[in-house]
């Protein structure tokens, strides 16, 4: 008798110290474990999460589609970022897919065949405002809300590691949201908002016939129609630029120049430009993530990587311009890369850039000596510091290119490299054939001076090996 007294003793003080302990935070390594009757079981969350990360992967891939066709560099800015960020998250969640039982094959299909659909429908916006209203309006806060909805419901203990992933998937989507917020505030009008209200209230009730993006809400009868993707959407022709831009040009035009500063300064003034037309360069990449199908999901990961760090670089000479006070917008803007490689094979853009271009960039005469310039002749602490972080991420595109620009070409790089050079100087010719005087090549005439890209030397070159 003695004995169970004592025993029902011990268990009440165990039960006091546990109730204090979880009143005090610290039990469960600080974990809230309340929800003990949480539905979502094993089978029930990896199906929420395939809706969500496949949300995601279709959200890089409008954003690649959309990057040159959308028009306000603010707008393409925040493109290129936000696809990076989905792309990341979207790889979070493919890998605990995979840890609840199910295949990588399976992870990466379309869970539900109207949800496919309307993401089909997203992508088929016509407009800065329809692209605005689409995605930050109707397609992030509601994939938001399914999200926060679910990790309210899963039990954080068991499911910590899908907690994790979500908590942080949350505060950048809740950024990407006010970032959109503020485009749309700046850009589009009452006008412009009445125009897009039919495309809008698609989305909305093929939404809402599927439950959301979760599946979970009440579902209401309504018909689930093609609306405007009755026919794949294409990338454009041409890459679009604001308004106020100057024109848009197929070789390079020194934009920047005053007579009166030395050489120095000139070169300067042109080394900030070309960075900021490095958007070519991001629009060119995410087409060849667009057009390029049945590619494992790294690859895609990859150029989203690949694309917003080209419109990074263009960042990084606007905001140079800006602190030098130059007014670059009125200035013409360069977009030979994606343009001329419209209509030409994936592989071959791809293999221009990170194997012809940036592997080169790798020598001595190339991005360290840019950088060199910046600190040790323009005395620049700013573009210095642009020019380092552009140099280290070339670094990386060169590795990109070493492993996805020689998947075109059976992995053989030797031969996806001269693919590579070759196309490089099939710009080359292009740009001099459009060139009025080709003495003023935009940087070339000022940088040569200083042993920096001997753009017009090169172009010589190869106009001579051809005969011309």
């Amino acid at each position: 008798m003695k004995t169970t007294i004592r025993a029902e003793i011990i268990d009440s003080k165990s039960k006091d110290n546990t109730d204090a302990a979880a009143t005090a935070g610290i039990a469960y390594a600080g974990i809230d474990c309340a929800n003990y009757e949480s539905p979502i079981d094993v089978k029930t969350n990896a199906m929420r999460l395939r809706r969500f990360q496949y949300v995601l992967r279709k959200l890089v891939l409008i954003g690649a589609g959309h990057l040159p066709a959308r028009k306000e560099w603010e707008l393409k800015l925040a493109i290129a970022r936000h696809l990076f960020e989905d792309a990341e998250q979207a790889t979070a969640l493919l890998d605990r897919i995979t840890e609840l039982r199910v295949t990588g094959n399976q992870a990466q299909t379309a869970p539900d065949a109207v949800l496919a659909l309307f993401m089909d429908e997203v992508i088929h916006c016509r407009s800065d405002t329809e692209y605005l209203l689409g995605i930050y309006e109707v397609v992030r806060p509601e994939l938001l809300a399914a999200i926060q909805a679910h990790l309210h419901e899963t039990q954080p203990l068991v499911d910590y590691p899908t907690v994790r992933i979500l908590k942080f998937l949350c505060l950048e989507m809740e950024e990407q949201i006010a970032l959109g917020k503020a485009l749309i505030a700046h850009f589009v009008t009452g006008a412009q908002r009445s125009q897009a209200a039919e495309y809008l209230q698609n989305l909305r009730d093929t939404l809402e016939r599927i439950g959301g993006f979760s599946g979970q809400l009440p579902a209401r009868k309504v018909e689930a129609r093609r609306f405007r993707s009755i026919s794949p959407y294409t990338l454009p022709p041409k890459s679009a630029r604001p308004d106020n831009f100057g024109p848009s040009l197929h070789y390079r035009q020194p934009g920047c120049l005053d007579e009166k500063l030395s050489d120095a300064e000139n070169a300067f003034r042109e080394m900030m430009k070309m960075r900021q037309e490095e958007m070519t360069a991001a629009e060119m990449v995410a087409a060849v993530m667009f057009e390029t199908t049945e590619m494992p999901w790294t690859f895609y990961r990859t150029l989203a990587r690949h694309t917003w760090d080209e419109a990074r670089h263009a960042a990084f000479g606007q905001a140079a311009l800006e602190k030098h006070g130059i007014n670059w917008r009125a200035t013409p803007h360069y977009t030979a890369e994606y343009e001329m490689f419209r209509g030409q094979s994936p592989a071959k853009a791809y293999a221009f850039l990170a194997l012809g271009v940036e592997t080169s960039a790798m020598a001595r005469s190339g991005k360290q000596h840019e950088w060199q310039l910046c600190r040790d002749v323009f005395n620049d602490r700013l573009m210095t510091l642009f020019q380092d972080y552009d140099w280290a991420d070339e670094v990386q595109h060169a590795r990109f290119g070493k492993e996805w620009g020689t998947a075109f070409f059976d992995d053989d790089f030797e031969s996806a490299r001269a693919y590579g050079e070759e196309a490089w100087k099939e710009l080359l010719r292009y740009r001099a054939s459009q060139e009025p005087d080709r003495q003023k090549y935009h940087t070339a005439f000022y940088m040569e001076k200083f042993g920096k890209m001997p753009m017009m030397k090169a172009t010589e070159a190869v106009l001579a090996a051809d005969g011309e």
